[in-house]
């Protein structure tokens, strides 16, 4: 067994050990709020694998633009511009349809971000067919981050070597995860080695490839309604520290390194077996066909199997993250999935 496998092993005994009497009770279900209104969103994505297939809101690779000037059925093109001068165009339609912000009819541009786009900030321009800029995001409020770390269904460690992890203008590290048809508790275990990145669970923000805010993480436990909906009293919502209120239980950790490795990340999260029957064909929350971004039924979808992490505030040999790509390494994640 080699000596990253042995400090994984270890790593997952202790840590496991120390969530497993902890409730999973975050990010779950189609009940969070929905994203806030911008000209932009999600303000990450990583870059698609061509620019020929659908483009899926619900599982990243393409952002949605909005803006007044834009017209259902007009051709636009969209250009992705970075820092380092990497400049690629898109060419696509407008549609409308329903904006998940606020559920209202408007225009709006679904574009796949280019492939092998640079990681870190980019600055987005729209013209009209006759050259005329309807639309510019600065390169402040849009980061192409890496493509998402597939996570197998049945679970087990997954190392990526020379991982590239991307910053945002803002000193952001975004790092996005694939967890589809995984439907039973997980406890997710996240280490890198060889990069000495720095950060603490106050500064970590859970969304997913919609934009949605899954979770903000916090050391406090905090009362609250779990899963927002104004009902205290929903199964699965409870008294979990004796203070007579609701709490949102303790299900995440940042376990410190003070080596040349990354901090440990630590996350439970709850079975999924009821929301996956909920949205099978048939079902109240099918999803429809004409747009994944909503339920046959009308009411919104929020996807929960494509993740991206948000961490401000990280830190490299005690200085802030430099906008672009971290230096490579091997980020190992490990999820054990309950029998």
């Amino acid at each position: 067994m080699s000596s990253r496998s042995i400090a994984v092993t270890a790593l997952v005994t202790a840590l496991a050990t120390s969530l497993a009497a902890r409730p999973a009770s975050a990010a779950c279900g189609c009940e969070k709020p929905p994203p806030v209104a911008a000209a932009v969103r999600p303000s990450f994505a990583f870059p698609a694998r061509d620019l020929f297939g659908p483009c899926d809101l619900t599982r990243g690779g393409c952002v949605a633009l909005f803006g007044d000037a834009l017209v259902e059925g007009r051709a636009y093109g969209v250009d992705f511009t970075h820092g380092n001068g990497h400049h690629r165009r898109v060419d696509v339609v407008a549609r409308r349809a329903r904006d998940l912000a606020d559920g209202a009819w408007r225009a709006q541009l679904w574009v796949p971000v280019p492939p092998k786009s640079p990681l870190g900030p980019a600055a987005i321009e729209v013209q009209d067919g006759g050259g005329a800029v309807v639309l510019r995001i600065p390169d402040t409020d849009f980061t192409v981050i890496a493509p998402p770390v597939v996570v197998p269904e049945a679970g087990g460690v997954v190392a990526v070597d020379k991982y590239r992890g991307a910053v945002g203008r803002d000193g952001t590290l975004y790092v996005a995860l694939d967890v589809s048809g995984m439907l039973p508790r997980v406890d997710f275990i996240a280490k890198g080695y060889a990069l000495a990145l720095r950060y603490d669970k106050d500064s970590m923000v859970l969304y997913n490839t919609q934009g949605v805010l899954m979770e903000a993480l916090d050391s406090a436990v905090r009362d609250e309604d779990l899963n927002n909906d104004g009902d205290s009293t929903d199964p699965g919502e409870g008294d979990w520290n004796g203070n007579g209120l609701l709490d949102n239980p303790d299900i995440s950790a940042v376990v410190s390194e003070s080596g040349g490795d990354t901090d440990a990340f630590l996350y439970n999260r709850h079975p999924f077996e009821t929301y996956d029957a909920q949205h099978q064909p048939g079902a109240p929350h099918a999803l429809d066909p004409s747009d994944p971004n909503w339920h046959v039924d009308g009411t919104r979808h929020t996807d929960n199997f494509h993740f991206v992490a948000a961490i401000g505030g990280a830190s490299l040999h005690g200085g802030a993250l430099t906008p672009g790509a971290t230096d490579p390494f091997t980020l190992v994640l490990d999820a054990a999935v309950a029998n």
